[in-house]
């Protein structure tokens, strides 16, 4: 009888409830960049502080209201400099391709703690479809 090899850490906690093909990654340069940008913008010392659901490997589509579920956690922002700072860094990560890949071919939502936490809409899906095709266009616009 043979074992099925474990899988590593990271991967764990990543599997969906429902089956994914392909879920996509940042580039590991691009990936460190957003995560440090969110880990600052929240005042904490170091990426590792993160929820978990920042710190897998690939990308997964967040429940509604985490940005509200991170102030509970780590406090909301002293003033209004800090919340435009929050604002931004999160916006690196939400409006990434990667994340609109991930709502396109997800059916459900995680919450900070990998915990399944609601399902995609067929509005939400097709939000990200417009999203990425305006993407890609402006993509197009610069070569």
């Amino acid at each position: 009888m043979t074992e099925k090899p474990s899988l590593p850490q990271s991967e764990r906690f990543l599997l969906p409830v429902s089956p994914v093909p392909k879920l996509r990654a940042f580039q590991p340069y691009y990936r460190e960049r957003v995560l440090c940008r969110i880990a600052t913008a929240f005042e904490l010392a170091s990426t590792d502080e993160l929820p978990p659901y920042f710190l897998v490997e690939f990308i997964l589509p967040a429940k509604i209201g985490l940005r509200k579920d991170l102030e509970n956690r780590f406090g909301p922002a002293p003033d209004q400099e800090a919340e435009k700072c929050r604002r931004l860094a999160m916006r690196g990560f939400f409006d990434s391709f990667q994340y609109h890949q991930a709502v396109i071919q997800c059916e459900d939502r995680i919450c900070l703690d990998l915990a399944p936490s609601g399902r995609v809409t067929a509005d939400e899906r097709a939000y990200s479809m417009r999203f990425l095709s305006h993407l890609k266009r402006r993509q197009l616009g610069r070569e």
